[in-house]
């Protein structure tokens, strides 16, 4: 062992060690009984509710779905998404580069069959595109091997098929409304398009993710059905910015009425009576310290024991406090409330953190769906990372509405396979 590397041992030795600082109630005392909590809160204009009796301001309307092709052939689902206007756009702006001019123009057939090729690659865990095209003892075997495409051809298009991506999405989210209503309840959430570490511009790092590196899209989708709706970069806005954006996006009707559930990244309490002004009632995870933080720093927040909850309401906004294995600090405007005559029991005080609960896991299940759908490319280019990661979503919501509407839907792989065979193979 070098001297050098002694030294700092013995110096990390000769450290006292550091006394845990124990967590200080923001109100003398400790724990603030309900007297002393009413008063603090008084100040601030918020009212405490100790035993509080929710009640849902109204019924929810169920999604309905629209435009649902008439067969039960998954290619038929999958060309609702990806539709013969996104691959015109796909050719116009392909075919504008050097290498689909100096050699033959991009085809509409080339480009599903292309797709075709990389579904494959999905459903038979290839990452290494020549092994698509090689013969031999231990070469793959699949649907139109050999007559689909050549070797040399996709190996000019999987490098350059390109398309403007504001203008994929922009299509897409027509193609996905287009075919659903949203229910009542709407989730906002974060989506992840793996990406390889060494594209670091506009790349996020999350170690706890399956995805470490990749492009974070701010997604709003449709509870019920976990149903993709609308989506948007995560780089172009704020998570505040997002929420109002991606809500413009969204053809509500008004004569109905919906409720948005989003966590702490999209979420204030500002956000809460914008949406309440449009008509859209909300339940939002509050992040701590953020503005106006007084009802939980100094409130119902404060020295919140383990297993118990707080609430105080103001101008028809509930604010929540559960502590859980920490505390969770929510706020909502789809509940009225009212002080129960008698002590309530903690399970009869859940109704706000289970809204929250049931309502946010919509869109983590899409993502997690959409993972069985991605493609582990091995090239190094953001835009086709991009490009085949909107892709993946098109063929998720496809089968998501191919579940929803066929009465022994297949497996998510072989729905896969089904339709790479027909994309691959004359006259399927």
């Amino acid at each position: 062992m070098s001297q050098k590397r002694k030294d700092i041992e013995s110096n990390e030795e000769d450290k006292p060690e550091k006394k845990k600082k124990k967590p200080s109630c923001a109100i003398p005392g400790g724990f603030p009984e309900y007297p002393v909590l009413q008063e603090v809160l008084k100040r601030y204009s918020w009212t405490t509710i100790k035993d509080p009796i929710f009640t849902p301001k109204y019924e929810p309307h169920l999604p309905s779905w629209k435009n649902i092709p008439t067969s039960v052939n998954p290619i038929d689902y999958f060309k609702c998404m990806v539709n013969q206007k996104l691959v015109d756009r796909m050719l116009y702006d392909s075919n504008k580069l050097d290498q689909f001019q100096n050699a033959a123009k991009l085809q509409s057939k080339e480009v599903y069959t292309y797709i075709g090729l990389i579904l494959v690659s999905v459903v038979m865990g290839i990452s290494n595109h020549p092994d698509l095209f090689s013969h031999g003892e231990y070469s793959y075997t699949y649907p139109g091997k050999g007559e689909a495409m050549g070797k040399d051809r996709f190996s000019v298009i999987h490098p350059h098929l390109t398309i403007n991506l504001e203008k994929m999405r922009s299509i897409l989210e027509t193609n996905f409304l287009h075919h659903l209503s949203p229910g009542t309840f709407l989730t906002i959430d974060e989506s992840r398009i793996k990406a390889k570490p060494t594209m670091h511009a506009g790349l996020s790092y999350n170690k706890e993710k399956p995805e470490k590196w990749a492009f974070e899209i701010n997604t709003i989708g449709d509870t019920d059905t976990r149903y993709l709706l609308g989506m948007m970069p995560s780089k172009e806005a704020t998570g505040e910015i997002a929420l109002a954006q991606l809500i413009e996006k969204m053809p509500l009707d008004k004569d109905k009425h919906y409720h948005l559930t989003a966590d702490s990244k999209f979420s204030n309490f500002a956000q809460l009576k914008r949406l309440k002004l449009i008509g859209i009632e909300a339940t939002l995870c509050i992040k701590k310290g953020r503005l106006p933080s007084e009802v939980y720093k100094v409130g119902i927040a404060n020295c919140l024991p383990p297993g118990l909850s707080r609430f105080a309401t103001q101008e028809g906004i509930i604010a929540a406090a559960y502590h859980n294995k920490k505390i969770i600090q929510l706020a909502t405007t789809f509940f009225d409330v009212q002080e129960s005559p008698e002590r309530r029991l903690q399970s009869e005080r859940q109704d706000i953190l289970d809204l929250y609960d049931d309502t946010k896991r919509g869109l983590d299940q899409f993502n997690q769906l959409a993972t069985y759908f991605w493609h582990d490319h091995p090239h190094s280019s953001q835009q086709q990372s991009q490009q085949l990661g909107y892709i993946s979503y098109a063929l998720t919501n496809s089968y998501i509405m191919y579940t929803r509407n066929v009465k022994d839907p297949m497996s998510h792989r072989n729905y896969v396979k089904s339709i790479a065979k027909s994309l691959l193979v004359k006259n399927e």
